[in-house]
C-alpha cells in the first residue's frame, strides 16, 4: 500500500533588478543576475545590517562602472583582474 503526503515546495520564479526593477529572468535560461550581498558584523557602523541586491546585467556594469572610476578618481589601479570578469 502507498500513503501520500502534501508536499508545499518554494523555489524562484522570477527575479527583478532591485536597481531599475527590470526582468533578470530568461524564458529560456531561467534567472540570470548578480548579487550584492552585506552582513556587518560587530566592529561596523552598521552592526547586524544585512542586504541582498539582485542586480540585471546592465545594472551590474553599471555598478562595475561606477567602481572602477571611483578607483581611478582616488589613483587606485581598476584593472585588475576581478573587475574583467575573467576566471
Amino acid at each position: 500500500m502507498k500513503t501520500y503526503k502534501k508536499v508545499y515546495t518554494k523555489r524562484e520564479d522570477k527575479v527583478y533588478c532591485d536597481a531599475c526593477n527590470g526582468l533578470c529572468t530568461h524564458e529560456n535560461f531561467g534567472n540570470e543576475y548578480a548579487v550584492l550581498e552585506a552582513l556587518w558584523g560587530y566592529a561596523s557602523k552598521s552592526d547586524g545590517k544585512r542586504f541582498d541586491i539582485q542586480l540585471c546585467e546592465d545594472c551590474f556594469y553599471g555598478v562595475l562602472e561606477w567602481i572602477k572610476k571611483r578607483r581611478d578618481s582616488m589613483n587606485l589601479d581598476a584593472s585588475e583582474d576581478r573587475f574583467s570578469g575573467s576566471n
